[in-house]
């Protein structure tokens, strides 16, 4: 979707005929009994009935947007048990009738009472409760219903809806969506169930339109209900709440559903509409925190690190670890290594489990889906506390410097893969900073215990035949209707290590420079620009450190593993090529980022050019035998 600033336009004679009318009376002949509502035309009040069995992320979107528009809402079926059966796969939603029917009996003789019946889970209200009565009576019908692009659970049924008004670019409508009425005239409808809760609700709303005696017909106003489609709408900011315009149609929906493949679009609506992002800031961001201050007992929080590959720095990550600033007693660590750094762990394990009130570590025998089960449904923390946050996954934005790589997806392909989202580099490059709803997270991400204890505790979660435990998860949430919000303040970055070197300084200096200058130089990078230790054993020779210490022992390290050094030489009087050791090319981009400017300040006047680079290496204490010219680690450079 794309942004606009521009106003809304009157749209009548653009309108999209999606609003299939039910004539069962007219608005003129409906009853005057009817109070007034504030803030809505004389002789009308307007009541939002929804479903919802349980609270979840989408009901708890649907409420604010409501709120937000000052809407009077009734929940129908609040905590009790769901008998309508799957209808994400297979057809149902009689229960929803049923509750309907019952909700509109003491109303049916309220004639100025408009109705307007939605979902609540994939439902965002978009416009005042002004606006969307003005259309409604504008359709001149007791009944609107939305229509949508498929015909469920029938599609042989589809032929039989009456032909659009001639307009190539419009899709043919089936189904509903929702429907907006007089209470009189639903009840006429509703009353008319006679069937079980898990019979299906769109194919009775279906048969009703298809009746000729009710005398249904194609309506022309302007949208109340749209579909969101990320190439059909553009959001424009207002100060009073941001706003969808649907440039197919040319309206301005007052009511949006999302059903199907279009709820992750309607997701990434929601981050704007009505109170999300705007260029004045994020009004939804920092809803519902609460300081941590003077808390009795802070959350017990579960730290699950799961090494899957050869992984760079991963001493300064754990040390990192240890430096939390949390309380031990209420954290615990899980720690999973599938690949070769058992030896590091070994020696770095005992002061990590001092860290911790908890810790558990498994080695390389246990795949990466069933560790991440056992380490988050295996570890128990202290009873009685729980974090009561509706967001209950929540990641910090990690990117790779210099790249477009991050560890979040705004969009999907319709094979369930990446696909770019509108809004993408404007989130990734800081320009809109929030709280994103998107679907897919990886690398880092919170989750809450109710989470795992209640919409993700049925069935293995990130345990997949074909998909990585990341995505197994991210589908699963997206499945239970669990929201992956994402926090766009910057919290560090992430490699993409592909392989074939032994330490963590030998991968891709310039992909990982950001670190690789914090922990790979001598000193701190600042040093190379202003002070630093240089000799000068003779005239045009000069000795400066350059890399640290871990460096060099890598370096050796990594020459032993490809037979450049044979293991226990006492002195080693000849160098080693690093084009030999194949890392001519990883180290290419340190040298010409470190060189030149120091060889620029020894030289005055030079151009400086960085050519070849050798090592030669030495056990600790041999440095006196190798020469003025050599090291541990010794480069040269031209």
């Amino acid at each position: 979707f794309g942004v606009s600033h521009a106003p809304p336009r009157a749209m009548a004679a653009l309108a999209l005929p999606l609003l299939l009318l039910l004539l069962l009376g007219s608005p003129g002949s409906a009853p005057k009994s009817g109070r007034n509502c504030p803030g809505n035309p004389p002789g009308t009040c307007l009541l939002v009935l929804t479903v919802a069995t349980e609270v979840t992320d989408g009901y708890r979107r649907f409420l604010r947007s409501a709120h937000a528009f000052n809407y009077s809402v009734k929940t129908l079926g609040l905590g009790r048990r769901w008998r309508g059966g799957d209808i994400a796969r297979s057809p149902g939603g009689g229960q929803k009738v049923r509750w309907l029917r019952a909700a509109l009996e003491p109303l049916r003789g309220r004639g100025g009472l408009v109705v307007l019946f939605v979902d609540s889970y994939d439902v965002v209200l978009a416009g005042p409760p002004r606006e969307l009565l003005a259309k409604f009576r504008a359709a001149a019908g007791a009944v609107v219903f939305a229509a949508e692009r498929f015909c469920w659970p029938r599609e042989e049924l589809a032929p039989l809806y009456p032909p659009c008004p001639p307009r190539e670019t419009l899709p043919q409508p089936r189904g509903n969506g929702g429907f907006v009425g007089y209470a009189p005239a639903l009840w006429a409808l509703v009353e008319r169930w006679r069937f079980r809760d898990d019979d299906d609700d769109q194919l009775f709303y279906t048969q009703l339109y298809l009746n000729r005696e009710l005398r249904l017909i194609f309506g022309v106003p302007e949208l109340i209900f749209g579909v969101p489609s990320p190439d059909e709408v553009r959001i424009r900011f207002e100060p009073g709440g941001n706003r969808v315009r649907n440039e197919l149609s040319g309206s301005w929906p007052v009511v949006i559903h999302g059903n199907g493949p279009t709820k992750v679009a309607l997701n990434s609506l929601g981050n704007y509409v009505p109170l999300g992002w705007s260029p004045r800031g994020c009004g939804d961001c920092e809803r519902d925190l609460r300081p941590l201050g003077g808390t009795p007992a802070l959350p017990w929080v579960l730290i699950g690190v799961f090494v899957a590959e050869p992984t760079p720095f991963l001493p300064q990550f754990l040390r990192r670890l240890r430096g939390l600033r949390y309380p031990r007693e209420r954290m615990g660590l899980f720690l999973h290594n599938a690949v070769s750094h058992a030896p590091l762990l070994d020696s770095l394990w005992p002061r990590l489990q001092r860290r911790f009130s908890s810790a558990h570590r498994e080695g390389e025998g246990l795949g990466g889906g069933a560790a991440r089960e056992l380490g988050m449904y295996g570890g128990e923390g202290p009873k009685g506390v729980t974090l009561n946050n509706p967001r209950q996954v929540l990641a910090p934005l990690l990117a790779r410097p210099g790249h477009l790589w991050s560890n979040f997806w705004g969009a999907l392909s319709p094979e369930g893969f990446y696909a770019r989202a509108p809004d993408y580099l404007e989130i990734l490059h800081g320009n809109r900073r929030g709280v994103w709803n998107v679907p897919y997270v990886s690398r880092a991400y919170l989750v809450g215990g109710a989470a795992l204890r209640g919409p993700l505790g049925e069935g293995p979660v990130f345990d997949h035949a074909h998909l990585d435990p990341d995505m197994a998860f991210c589908a699963r949430a997206r499945e239970k209707g669990l929201f992956l919000s994402r926090c766009s303040h910057f919290w560090g970055f992430f490699w993409e290590f592909f392989g074939g070197f032994f330490g963590g300084f030998f991968w891709d200096f310039l992909g990982d420079f950001w670190d690789f200058g914090n922990l790979g130089f001598w000193g701190s990078r600042g040093d190379f620009w202003g002070e630093f230790p240089v000799f000068q054993p003779c005239p045009d020779v000069f000795q400066f450190p350059l890399f640290s210490a871990q460096f060099g022992q890598e370096l050796r390290e990594e020459a032993e593993l490809r037979g450049g050094w044979a293991e226990h030489h006492e002195v080693l009087s000849w160098a080693v090529p690093l084009s030999s050791l194949h890392l001519d090319l990883v180290l290419q981009g340190a040298l010409r980022e470190l060189l030149p400017p120091i060889a620029r300040r020894l030289f005055p006047g030079y151009a400086p050019k960085v050519g070849g680079a050798c090592g030669k290496g030495a056990w600790l204490g041999e440095w006196e035998g190798l020469g003025r010219k050599g090291g541990a680690c010794g480069m040269g450079g031209a």
